[in-house]
């Protein structure tokens, strides 16, 4: 049986995978794994018992990666695991450049009154946006980003 310490959230889903590896969750200052996202581990945690540090994440920047060989401890991440997410953020965040709808959401709960499609009218010009259709658009990431 191991012990896994784990740092910040995961879904039960994730977390139920451990056991099929006899691996257990477990709130220890001496566990055989840790699961981190993007906390810090802290170097107290980096013991002879340790076996493997696993971020659920890109980069190990969080992990003393020097201690961690220095104590024979496997660092591993997931680099990847969220360029879906990435992507979709990127897309949410130029619709929300060229169509501000979340500021017009905002603008029409101001509104009050009999003559609310004409008040609306009035102030549509400034929500207007842009359309993307012609453009061209030019995505330059790295690793699985732009891809």
């Amino acid at each position: 049986m191991y012990d896994i310490k784990v740092i910040d959230s995961f879904t039960n889903k994730q977390l139920s995978r451990l056991k099929l590896a006899k691996a257990y969750v477990k709130d220890t200052d001496e566990p055989h794994g840790i699961m981190v996202r993007s906390s810090t581990v802290p170097d107290s945690l980096i013991t002879d018992k340790l076996l493997v540090i696993s971020r659920s994440g890109v980069g190990v920047n969080t992990i003393n990666v020097e201690a961690s060989t220095e104590q024979g401890v496997a660092v591993l991440n997931t680099p990847g695991v969220n360029a879906n997410a990435v992507k979709e953020a990127v897309i949410s965040a130029l619709f929300s450049v060229v169509r501000p709808l979340n500021k017009a959401a905002e603008m029409v709960q101001t509104l009050s009154g009999e003559d609310i499609l004409i008040q609306a009218e009035a102030r549509r010009e400034a929500f207007i946006g842009r359309e993307l259709q012609g453009k061209v658009i030019g995505i330059v990431g790295l690793g699985a980003i732009g891809v």
